[in-house]
């Protein structure tokens, strides 16, 4: 992220796309800060029955992820019964940091409903920008 944060920096240009993955929101807030400052952090926000949809899917086939301190298991838990129990905690967690972060938030419904190509995001995303 410094790397990356750096060459926007130098390019001096706008219209730069950095896509991140959820796992931003634990380089610290130094680099969360940073990024605010250079540029537009969208949030691509799921309703609650969204949350429900993408955590049975994570658990039906796990990748890795960083867990910051959300990961902990209980005597006589077993692995995957912890993934289960903290992977909810964990999702809560980085919702917080990502509205703290965001200057824009799009619903993924939104997303799903329109299904827009690139310059059709970019458009939402600017007209949130605008005062209604």
């Amino acid at each position: 992220m410094t790397e990356s944060l750096d060459e926007i920096e130098k390019s001096g240009h706008e219209g730069i796309i950095l896509d991140t993955t959820g796992s931003v929101a634990y380089t610290g807030e130094e680099i969360c800060r940073r990024m605010q400052s250079l540029t537009t952090v969208v949030y691509l926000a799921a309703a609650p029955e969204e949350e429900h949809i993408l955590i049975a899917r994570y658990l039906s086939d796990p990748k890795p992820v960083l867990w910051g301190d959300q990961f902990s298991m209980r005597p006589g838990e077993t692995a995957k019964d912890a993934v289960a129990r903290c992977y909810p905690q964990l999702i809560s967690q980085r919702k917080k940091l990502y509205e703290k972060y965001a200057h824009r938030t799009i619903p993924m419904e939104w997303l799903r409903k329109t299904n827009p190509d690139a310059r059709g995001f970019l458009e939402m995303v600017g007209a949130q920008a605008r005062p209604a």
